[in-house]
């Protein structure tokens, strides 16, 4: 699943991070880090993570993609930007992604918004919200190989 979820950041990173509306609303150039961020790492940023689960259909699997998003803003309008943005380039999508040596490794991933919330944190002018998008796809290798039997 290794090549999956490395196709996958690979995909949701290059959405992100050229986006002149979302670099707008947090940084530039932007954090965006998978799994966990650097100890220390300054405001504003993302992290992002992918959880695949089987499915009862060969070649099918389903997933969650869940962004960490921290925003330095005396109020919570400013993430709540962040949020819409990121929801606008993320939910009803429908894609394919490749990996590092440009196979196609993801066919057909579709994306939808399962969750959005925000976390309380300690921090002052700390914002902390959860997006969880729910992932749909296709193993494009695992496809081919029953085809060709």
């Amino acid at each position: 699943m290794g090549d999956i979820k490395n196709s996958l950041f690979r995909y949701f990173d290059g959405l992100m991070r050229p986006d002149a509306e979302l670099k707008g609303l947090m940084s530039d150039p932007m954090r965006i880090y998978p799994i966990s961020a650097p100890k220390d790492t300054k405001f504003d940023y993302i992290v992002h993570n992918i959880d695949i689960n089987e499915t009862d259909f060969i070649g099918v699997n389903q997933g969650a993609y869940t962004i960490h998003i921290w925003h330095n803003d005396s109020k919570p309008s400013g993430i709540w930007a962040i949020e819409n943005r990121i929801i606008t380039l993320m939910d009803y999508r429908s894609f394919s992604a490749i990996d590092g040596d440009g196979d196609t490794d993801v066919y057909s991933c579709r994306t939808w918004l399962q969750d959005r919330d925000q976390v309380e944190d300690d921090m002052e002018d700390i914002w902390h919200s959860v997006l969880i998008f729910y992932l749909r796809f296709d193993r494009f290798r695992e496809i081919a190989n029953i085809l060709s039997r």
